[in-house]
């Protein structure tokens, strides 16, 4: 069970560094964002 948890918890920490990571780019590179496709 424990496992299971510690997936979880990495799973959870991988979404937030990557919306860390995306307003990080926002807020920088404004110009980049308009070439990026959406995902």
């Amino acid at each position: 069970m424990t496992f299971k948890k510690t997936i979880q918890a990495i799973e959870g920490s991988i979404l937030e560094s990557q919306d860390e990571l995306r307003k990080f780019r926002q807020s920088n590179f404004p110009e980049i964002e308009k070439y990026e496709l959406p995902r």
